[in-house]
């Protein structure tokens, strides 16, 4: 790059002429370690980071570097400061991070993140100048060294309305002084803050979004009355369960149980837990659910405890596919008869270990487990989430179709170690064994039922699935389909990959649509504007991006 000696003669350097504004919003799109090795380019950049609005240092697996940061501080010379970011290692030094804290309080900082790590768990015990701030929109604390939030009586952070404090000592007096200090208030994130055991919310007038998420050995608040709030994200502690809660103007809630080992007593108390929190979320219209979640609500189903209604309309399931969340899942659809949208995405694995503890509990109280865990029409699913097969992906889908009367639409998301489809027209079955790229294809016409996917519903035949491909001889993944023909990017034949076609009504005469390149690797097609591909090939260490015609292949622009 030029410096400011350059002649007449001389290429001109088109980036040192931009003005510096530019050129430092440029350099916050990086980490400050690099943005100051920019300094040394030319004259024209040695200044010009030094008032840039952010600046963000990630050093996670070091030491926090004393010498190196306020070096970096001494040089900073803009007024203002957007953003800070620190991630670290706690040196012990309380007054290297008092004088941090100064600095940036100084510099009216917007957007505050300091994430510190100590193993040792030394307590820190923050400046009062940290908690009146008018600058403050964005604060994050994550903090393993016990950070005690607030150390004075008194918080006025007048402009924040995004807090996030993990692993910090927060008491019920402390809970009252943040918000009491915080009018504009909109979200609100406790990970790990333990001691807290009363969350009192009804003030907080423009709160808009909670989060809470516990650890094992780290109970949260019991109680939570938080009127006002539209999103709730909650993850119970099984061992000290949230038992009361008030969300009169909920619109959104997702809920998850934070559990490893279930033994019986703790089954039963869960039970009665999970479903107080549904009877509060009967009127909550978008509603998530964990697969720990629907594991003790199928225990509640085995046992004959009868479930709330519900009114949610948008329901999305985070699980593993497996016969302990059949059971629950089934009642769920049966008691959502508003239900329009369903969202299955399935894990790998739930938290609960796979003991079978539910089985023996049952076993106690005279039932069956076999039978308990089996769906309504007598279905048998497998035993463990790993282990899922093609006919248990289609139980599944039949078992959503037969208990759903106004559903609109079924999204079924699995991870690269499951088969995969989507439901349009045609339901594409994508089926994998192992980690090579390679998996079979199977389609089911839904255009061919009478009256539609609804008139599938109550039916107790299986969905009638067609073979395209039945082997494991290469990948094929869909990337555009008109009526029934199938556009497919394909390693057949082709280690450097193509894109193939094939027409659903003449299966074994498959074309090429664009042909394999002599060196580049075509990666993540996509189909744009109804009629155009956008390609993107990997072409030594960079992208190239082509613009085709989607019918023919031929290149348009690159």
């Amino acid at each position: 790059m030029a410096d400011d000696s350059n002649t007449a003669g001389e290429k001109v350097d088109l980036i040192s002429t931009l003005p510096d504004e530019i050129l430092q919003h440029i350099l916050t799109l990086i980490p400050s370690k690099f943005a100051i090795r920019s300094s040394i380019l030319s004259k024209r950049w040695r200044h010009v980071w030094c008032d840039t609005l952010s600046l963000s240092f990630d050093s996670k697996y070091e030491v926090y570097d004393t010498d190196s940061i306020n070096e970096t501080l001494t040089r900073y010379t803009s007024r203002k400061m957007m953003k800070f970011h620190l991630h670290t290692w706690y040196n012990g030094n309380d007054q290297e991070m008092d004088r941090l804290i100064k600095f940036l309080m100084s510099r009216n900082v917007e957007n505050l993140l300091l994430d510190i790590f100590n193993y040792n768990r030394v307590e820190y015990k923050s400046p009062d100048v940290l908690y009146m701030s008018s600058s403050l929109k964005q604060l994050t604390f994550k903090f393993s060294c016990k950070m005690v939030i607030p150390r004075c009586s008194v918080v006025s952070w007048t402009s924040l309305k995004k807090l996030y404090l993990e692993d910090c000592a927060l008491s019920a007096e402390s809970m009252a002084a943040i918000l009491s200090g915080c009018p504009v208030l909109e979200s609100l994130t406790l990970y790990m803050c333990g001691e807290l055991k009363v969350l009192d919310l009804s003030k907080s007038l423009c709160l808009r979004t909670l989060e809470i998420y516990p650890y094992s050995w780290v109970p949260g608040p019991t109680q939570i009355l938080a009127p006002h709030i539209h999103n709730l994200r909650l993850t119970i502690n099984s061992r000290l369960a949230c038992t009361s809660f008030d969300v009169s103007y909920l619109a959104e809630a997702r809920l998850e149980i934070c559990i490893f080992i279930l033994n019986n007593v703790e089954a039963g108390f869960l039970q009665d837990v999970v479903l107080k929190m549904l009877e509060k979320l009967q009127n909550v219209e978008k509603l998530t659910l964990g697969g720990n979640f629907l594991h003790i609500l199928s225990f509640a189903e085995a046992r004959g405890v009868p479930f709330p209604k519900l009114k949610v309309k948008d329901l999305t399931l985070d699980t593993v596919i497996f016969q302990y969340v059949i059971p629950s899942i089934e009642r769920l659809l049966q008691n959502s008869p508003d239900l329009k949208k369903l969202t299955v995405r399935v894990k790998s694995t739930n938290s609960i270990r796979q003991d079978y503890a539910l089985d023996d509990y049952l076993e106690l109280q005279g039932f069956n487990p076999d039978q308990c865990w089996r769906s309504k029409d007598g279905a048998c699913f497998n035993k463990i989430g790993c282990s899922i097969e093609p006919k248990h992906v289609t139980s599944l889908l039949e078992l959503v179709l037969k208990n759903t009367k106004t559903l609109d639409n079924i999204s079924v998301i699995f991870d690269e170690r499951y088969p995969s489809f989507k439901l349009e027209e045609y339901l594409v079955m994508s089926i994998s064994e192992g980690c090579d790229p390679v998996n079979k294809l199977y389609y089911c016409d839904m255009t061919s039922f009478a009256g539609g996917l609804k008139s599938f519903r109550g039916s107790s035949s299986f969905l009638p699935f067609i073979k395209l491909v039945d082997n494991f001889d290469a990948q094929y993944s869909v990337i555009s389909n008109d009526e029934t023909l199938f556009t497919f990017l394909t390693n057949k034949d082709s280690p450097k990959y193509k894109l193939v076609r094939v027409d659903l009504k003449g299966p074994n005469n498959w074309t090429n649509v664009v042909e394999e390149h002599e060196k580049d690797v075509l990666a993540s097609p996509c189909a744009v504007n109804g009629n155009q591909l956008v390609a993107c090939y990997m072409s030594d260490v960079k992208h190239i991006l082509q613009i085709r015609d989607l019918k023919s292949g031929s290149l348009l622009h690159q």
